[in-house]
């Protein structure tokens, strides 16, 4: 939802505030490759999943946008299988990326 993106947006550069390195470049960066990430292009959502992998090779990058990741690979996978087709591959891509979301928030503490 917006909110729970504006309160991640607020989260992380806070962070960027006190000093602590991230990876992208600018508040600009951030803004176009979180607007990649949820759009409704299949390219746009292609060339946000690219960014990240770029963000990967730089550092760490925040729990958050892993798990976005992490669901958006999951659609594209089910988008470039043509039809609407749900098979156990795409079932345990997804089952994984829930999993690993659910953990992070846990161990991470992004409820609060």
């Amino acid at each position: 939802s917006m909110a729970s993106r504006a309160h991640i947006h607020q989260l992380l550069f806070d962070q960027t505030r006190k000093g602590l390195h991230c990876p992208w470049i600018d508040e600009t960066e951030w803004k176009t490759v979180c607007s990649w990430l949820y759009g409704n292009e299949t390219d746009e959502r292609r060339k946000g999943v690219a960014r990240v992998a770029a963000w990967r090779a730089r550092g760490i990058i925040p729990f958050p946008i892993e798990s976005t990741v992490d669901i958006v690979q999951c659609l594209l996978k089910e988008e470039t299988e043509g039809e609407v087709k749900i098979d156990e591959a795409l079932c345990l891509m997804y089952s994984m990326a829930i999993t690993r979301f659910i953990n992070g928030m846990t161990d991470y503490g992004w409820w609060q």
